[in-house]
């Protein structure tokens, strides 16, 4: 089903990747997209329904969870559609951690979908799948409490990450790593990983939000270790 509607799914997420529009418009372009599907169509119009809860979840989380129930229905009547489920998962998962700080109900989802990972191939690329759910792990291990766990899964991701492709993501990595090694007092790892966002960041004008994060938590740091040459 994947391979049938790649050019369905390619047509949707180059329009909302693109974030030249709003949040209230690309829900109504995608309900209009669900207006043309064909009632015969249910697997196209149920990704299109996870498409629109997405973006309903910034602006009414209930409004979302409720397009997810019906999402919820058709899964559970067609288990051979794994690739679905894990983009289910990511959707509710979001909800769960964001909208109802329900940080075990996040983990279990994301690690559910990691577990799920290893034995699927050929994920859709749109959907981000893998990385939406071990950005998704890490910040549920971080609400959990259970920043050495959250450290493993940022090691494994610097190294997966290439910065000239995904640099927002990158910058994610180095940032959180950043902060869980200064709360453990390891300001020499913390210092290491605050730099190199700056270091990417100072001859640009994007991620501005990161580079000054940054400068202030090397701040933070050369205070605390009373480097005031720094």
């Amino acid at each position: 089903m994947i391979k049938k509607h790649t050019l369905d799914f390619e047509q949707v997420d180059k329009l909302l990747i693109d974030g030249s529009i709003s949040v209230e418009k690309s829900i109504t372009y995608l309900d209009s997209l669900l207006v043309l599907t064909k009632s015969s169509e249910l697997y196209l119009k149920n990704a299109l329904i996870l498409y629109k809860a997405n973006q309903e979840r910034r602006l009414n989380p209930k409004k979302a969870l409720k397009s997810l129930i019906d999402v919820k229905s058709f899964l559970n009547s067609n288990f051979q559609y794994k690739q679905l489920q894990l983009f289910y998962n990511i959707s509710l998962g979001r909800i769960a951690f964001e909208a109802q700080q329900d940080c075990k109900t996040a983990y279990k989802l994301y690690n559910e979908n990691l577990q799920a990972i290893l034995l699927e191939k050929n994920l859709y690329k749109g959907w981000n799948i893998e990385l939406e759910s071990k950005t998704g792990i890490i910040n549920s291990l971080l609400c959990l409490q259970r920043d050495q766990e959250a450290l493993e899964y940022l090691k494994q991701l610097e190294k997966e990450i290439d910065p000239k492709i995904q640099l927002k993501e990158y910058l994610y990595v180095l940032s959180v790593s950043g902060y869980i090694h200064t709360k453990f007092s390891n300001y020499k790892e913390g210092e290491a990983y605050f730099k190199k966002v700056v270091a990417l960041l100072e001859n640009s004008k994007d991620h501005l939000d990161n580079y000054l994060a940054a400068c202030n938590n090397l701040a933070h740091i050369y205070k605390t270790a009373d480097n005031t040459t720094e």
